[in-house]
């Protein structure tokens, strides 16, 4: 059977109602009924039949309409409010999650480059620059536990101190635990090895980035002449994003899984003892690679073509993940005598996509997202470079 497109979909309706009475003391059957369906509808497009290989997906689910039930006595006038009664009443809104993320730029390359098996843990040329920085850094150090008062009142030696933690000893103490945990990275590096010379080859994941948005509004219910119940609507946005890719060998492995040359052989990999490692460790160690770092992943560019390991690289996949939800919380009344009214369940939807990667494989320019930790940097230099 020919692939094909294929779309399912599924809709549940929710049927509720508002009854309504001119006085509130009525017991009789209701002056007005206002009925309404909500329609809470999901699809999943992909595509079926053979040759079974990667395809894109787009996925839309949804549940909950925020169900209403109880009854709403307005002020009135010597005679008495006016009545409501709540039925399953459905307070739905669409949440619509837009389309689907796109890949970001040179997010192959940053795929390749995250999961090739030839990926080194530590660079030497790293490691060595950490080294020829030590003592400066312990001197650095001295000073400042001695007198860290004066320090802190020259925002100048503050911008240094701060810029010393940031390049010097936070990837210091990182190649240091990465060397204590180096038997933990070989034997996780081996086992992706075993992985990549077994039948199916090596498929590894690769997170791009998660983050939440919360934002709030108001709902309102409204009644008879200007009186109503208003809401804080509260939205959670929340996204996902992760691409895979597969590996295959080109070449039968060099040793046994279990042959001392081949521990020593992983061992090479991790530590960078490779010219994909120098070369990854000699970017890294060039003055103001990180600030391009910020705007492109071209010191990624030497994982995309490895020898090291003998593999090629294939179905790659950036997936990404919406999830919205809307809930609602604290009623305010206007000009309504009592109110109970129960709300049921939050209101979800969830979005998901698979895109397949295609096309040549470059480097990504991109505006980088100024978070706090890169206005610091910023704020750092900037402060060094205030005439005195």
């Amino acid at each position: 059977m020919p692939r094909y497109l294929r779309t399912r979909s599924r809709s549940v309706t929710v049927k509720g109602e508002i009854q309504s009475w001119i006085d509130w003391q009525s017991s009789g059957p209701p002056d007005a009924i206002s009925r309404v369906e909500r329609v809470i509808a999901s699809s999943i497009s992909d595509r079926h039949g053979h040759p079974v290989v990667d395809s894109p997906l787009v996925s839309t689910q949804r549940k909950g309409c925020m169900e209403t039930n109880g009854y709403v006595i307005t002020q009135g006038t010597s005679a008495g409010g006016r009545k409501y009664i709540y039925k399953n009443y459905g307070l739905y809104s669409a949440l619509n999650p837009g389309l689907a993320l796109p890949a970001p730029p040179g997010w192959q390359l940053d795929l390749i480059a995250g999961t090739n098996p030839s990926r080194p843990v530590i660079t030497p040329p790293e490691m060595l620059q950490n080294l020829i920085e030590l003592p400066k850094l312990l001197r650095d150090t001295f000073i400042f536990l001695s007198n860290p008062k004066a320090r802190l009142r020259n925002y100048r030696n503050v911008a240094n101190d701060y810029l010393a933690l940031k390049f010097g000893w936070m990837p210091f103490v990182k190649d240091l635990l990465d060397l204590l945990d180096l038997q933990k990275h070989v034997i996780k590096r081996s086992k992706e090895l075993q992985q990549l010379y077994s039948g199916k080859g090596l498929r590894r994941r690769l997170k791009f980035g998660n983050d939440t948005v919360v934002s709030d509004s108001k709902l309102v219910l409204p009644f008879e002449s200007g009186r109503s119940i208003t809401y804080n609507s509260s939205l959670i946005t929340k996204r996902e994003s992760w691409g895979t890719a597969r590996w295959h060998p080109t070449t039968p492995p060099p040793y046994h899984p279990m042959d001392p040359q081949w521990n020593n052989h992983v061992r090479k990999i991790v530590l960078g003892f490779t010219p994909e490692g120098l070369a990854k460790g000699a970017w890294a160690v060039i003055p103001w690679t990180w600030l391009l770092g910020w705007f492109t992943n071209i010191g990624k560019y030497s994982l995309l073509h490895s020898n090291t390991v003998p593999a090629n690289y294939s179905h790659l996949n950036f997936m990404s993940k919406i999830t919205l939800e809307r809930s609602l919380s604290s009623p305010k009344p206007d000009g309504i005598r009592w109110h109970v009214l129960h709300i049921d369940t939050p209101q979800v939807t969830t979005y998901r996509s698979r895109i397949n990667g295609s096309g040549p494989i470059l480097p990504g320019l991109s505006m980088p997202f100024l978070d706090i930790g890169r206005l610091s940097v910023l704020a750092a230099l900037a402060v060094q470079r205030i005439k005195r």
